[in-house]
């Protein structure tokens, strides 16, 4: 759809538009005479979030979740029932007789007296919230009228610091109460705790070590010797397993034994070379092949005498590497036995301390948290600040006209538009050339020009018939007038 066509459209439809933006800013004046106007008064305070809890001793500000839940039960204080219940006993308002007439025309007379349905009223129209990113507490009232707004913000302002003072100072004294008997069983656990240690030292003779543990270095060099003893004899005896001795046992203390049968082993090999060699040039009754075969008989029966010397020795070594493990094994459970006894009544006398320790250091803080309880209890905690106490307000918060004027407008327009493009779009009558290819299909190849006269439209007609006297200027005088002047 072209824009001509769209533009077309749309002045054939002015109509639509016209009535429609004229209906929607007729709402917009409408809805402004006929809702009341408000005000919104507002108190600001700042809450210092830095108090500690007498019973707990945990600062109020010490986490982002604190902070979070003191500032919801403040909220839910400024406005709870209590509250506007106390605005409305400090000012007056149930001697009113506006609201007194109010009330007897209200389907609550009767259930509740006049106090507690006023601050129902009251609680209505009430917003507490902190300022985002601060410790601002922010109450408004929304009133009919400027004065009522900021009367009213001022007076829960005021109600809610007494509220919030009032809770402190009764949790402080309840606290400062509570403290009397906790003190007596904690001390009463402490004077226990402390003849249990006396005893139990006089008993065992025991003190608690100020330098190093020598029954712990006793028993670790004992594991220490006892574990390298074991792995020679596991050393030794795959040593002993084995067929030959191997180039494994080299680091072995006795292996200058392992270095002859291994020397003794190289001539072997080369004899039986020498051997090989003259067999295949020379006779076998040769004088060097002879010799050499004798030789290998030697070197043969030498290499067997020194693998049997060699194992006689390893098992020697093993037999007295396993008495000397039975004897570190018998050290090791005795060290270990005295340890765990010893270790057990070090234990119980370090268990025994700490009681008294822990004793020791909840009674300090029972007696430090008492102590600020009863401080709190006789101050008057300032720590609400009233920042800016509520001004009666120079403009309308709702509804405001410089908004719903404009927004109406637009609304009024578009909403205009949209529903003359949906009149033309429903209706399928024919009314110009350009509407024949999108009902037909089809490419239009002419116009037939209508050369009858065009009606006159209503509004000429209704102007046609309103015959007004027409000025013809000035009546010429008479002949003789004219001749009696002259």
């Amino acid at each position: 759809m072209s824009l001509n066509l769209v533009l077309k459209i749309l002045q054939r439809r002015s109509w639509i538009v016209g009535l429609t933006f004229l209906a929607t800013m007729a709402g917009a004046l409408l809805l402004l005479l006929l809702i009341p106007s408000r005000y919104d008064a507002t108190a600001m305070a700042s809450i210092d979030p830095g108090q500690v809890d007498p019973v707990s001793g945990v600062a109020g500000g010490s986490a982002a979740n604190s902070v979070m839940i003191m500032q919801g039960n403040l909220i839910a204080l400024a406005k709870s029932n209590q509250v506007a219940v106390s605005v409305v006993k400090r000012l007056n308002m149930a001697s009113d007789p506006g609201a007194q007439a109010n009330y007897a025309g209200s389907a609550d007379s009767g259930l509740i007296d006049i106090q507690q349905w006023l601050a129902n009223q009251l609680g209505e129209h009430v917003k507490a919230e902190f300022m985002l990113g601060s410790n601002v507490l922010t109450i408004t009232y929304k009133g009919a009228s400027p004065q009522q707004s900021a009367s009213l913000a001022n007076a829960f302002m005021s109600a809610f610091n007494d509220a919030a003072i009032a809770a402190k100072v009764a949790a402080s004294t309840k606290a400062s109460d509570w403290y009397a008997p906790q003190l007596e069983n904690v001390r009463d656990r402490l004077a226990a705790a402390r003849n249990r240690l006396a005893k139990f030292q006089s008993d065992s003779k025991t003190l608690i070590p100020t330098a190093g543990d020598t029954e712990n270095e006793q028993l670790m060099a004992a594991t220490t010797e006892l574990t390298q003893a074991k792995a020679g004899l596991v050393a030794l005896q795959n040593q002993y397993s084995a067929p030959a001795p191997t180039t494994a046992a080299a680091s072995d203390p006795q292996s200058i034994d392992i270095v002859t049968i291994n020397n003794l082993h190289a001539s072997l090999s080369n004899i039986e070379a020498d051997v090989a060699r003259l067999q295949v040039d020379v006779g076998v009754n040769n004088p060097k092949l002879l010799e050499k075969l004798a030789l290998r008989a030697s070197l043969q029966k030498q290499t067997q005498q020194a693998i049997e010397d060699y194992r006689r020795k390893l098992a020697e070594r093993i037999a007295n590497q396993t008495e000397r493990v039975a004897t570190l094994q018998k050290v090791y459970t005795d060290r270990l036995n005295n340890m765990i006894g010893v270790q057990g009544q070090r234990e119980q006398l370090i268990s025994l301390t700490r009681e008294v320790a822990f004793h020791q250091d909840e009674l300090e803080r029972l007696q430090r948290a008492a102590s600020q309880a009863r401080l709190q209890s006789q101050l008057s905690f300032s720590n609400i600040a009233l920042i800016d106490p509520a001004a009666p307000p120079t403009s309308i918060a709702f509804p405001k006209p410089f908004i719903i004027v404009p927004l109406a407008a637009i609304l009024g327009l578009g909403l205009g538009l949209l529903l003359a493009l949906i009149a033309e779009a429903l209706d399928r009558r024919l009314r110009a050339a350009d509407d024949l290819p999108f009902a037909t299909n089809a490419p239009l190849l002419g116009v037939m020009i209508d050369i009858k006269p065009k009606k006159p439209s209503r509004w000429s007609n209704l102007i046609r018939r309103i015959r007004l006297p027409r000025w013809r200027g000035p009546r010429p005088p008479a002949s003789g007038d004219a001749l009696a002047r002259s």
